[in-house]
């Protein structure tokens, strides 16, 4: 009697997972001259939530030295902090300074998401992805999709 109900148990469980929709998209490219690498979760073609690991050299920083990057990126992680659904964090190494953006759009208000430059217009309800990937593209970066759990 056990084994007849746990079969259908497993079969109903792998039969949900293997009709999931979610799936990371990971794009890389330049915003504003400096590497960018995004990560993705969609569902339904819907983005749901985004990780931004922006780059900058600090190097060949041109006016800016490190403190004043450090400065910047304190200001940001500041305005971060009180915005529902994002979170912030930076990291300053001997030649390189790395922002971290994740930004949930399910807590995210759509006004907040179009003036950050995210959203095309306040008639959409949400981020498609293949405007995401195709404006990717568009500048010279690449995209890959990977499918499975998460």
């Amino acid at each position: 009697m056990r084994k007849r109900l746990v079969l259908p148990v497993i079969i109903f469980a792998l039969s949900g997972c293997m009709n999931s929709t979610v799936s990371n998209v990971v794009c890389e490219g330049k915003l504003n001259g400096k590497p960018i690498k995004e990560t993705m979760v969609v569902d339904n073609d819907r983005v749901i939530e985004t990780e931004m690991v922006i780059t900058t050299d600090l190097k060949n920083k041109g006016e800016m030295g490190t403190q004043e990057v450090e400065s910047l990126f304190f200001e940001r992680s500041r305005a971060y902090s009180v915005v529902n659904g994002a979170r912030y964090s930076y990291e300053i190494e001997k030649d390189k300074g790395v922002e971290t953006i994740v930004l949930d759009f399910e807590k995210l208000s759509l006004e907040r998401t179009y003036y950050i430059d995210l959203l095309d217009s306040l008639d959409s309800d949400s981020i498609d992805i293949n405007i995401k990937t195709e404006k990717y593209k568009i500048n010279g970066g690449t995209c890959k999709t990977k499918r499975g759990l998460f």
